[in-house]
């Protein structure tokens, strides 16, 4: 049985077989999702909490088979395009003229007087948080583990 493993950065862990036992796959789904779990909740914990909406939308654990392959994943499972922007710019930052965005025109009360705020651009200084790429970068190690064991015993079950 011929198997690759490849970590590529913070984002992708995949692990693939040209042949998949079925034990083997069967171990690997429930170590992914024990694993995902964990990290999803290590990042609902390490996430900006100024509305505790950021909170809410990072999402579960999505396990995705094909032949050959099985791919967890945990994204932020923002509304709208908007939101997904914001939930990007306090993972990355934005610092400097690369963090202008616009604001929409609206109208606000000041000291009992309504006033009509015309639409402009803004830059926006934010320092990253990492609140997705931080908990993924400290638990690396715990990931592969687990994920060798999980690979062994279904390894060892399938003979």
């Amino acid at each position: 049985m011929d198997l690759y493993v490849s970590i590529a950065g913070a984002r992708e862990i995949a692990l693939r077989f040209e042949r998949m036992p079925e034990a083997v796959r069967s171990h690997l789904v429930r170590a992914l999702q024990n694993i995902g779990e964990e990290l999803a909740q290590r990042q609902r914990a390490a996430a900006p909490r100024r509305t505790g909406r950021l909170v809410s939308e990072i999402g579960e654990v999505a396990i995705i088979q094909g032949e050959g392959f099985v791919r967890a994943s945990i994204s932020v499972n923002a509304p709208s395009q908007r939101e997904a922007v914001k939930a990007a710019a306090l993972e990355y930052g934005a610092p400097g003229r690369r963090g202008r965005f616009e604001v929409r025109a609206h109208q606000r009360r000041h000291r009992g007087i309504d006033q009509v705020v015309h639409r402009y651009m803004r830059g926006a200084r934010l320092i990253e948080s990492r609140y997705l790429r931080g908990p993924f970068a400290a638990m690396k190690q715990q990931i592969e583990d687990e994920i060798r064991d999980a690979v062994l015993a279904g390894i060892n079950e399938a003979q």
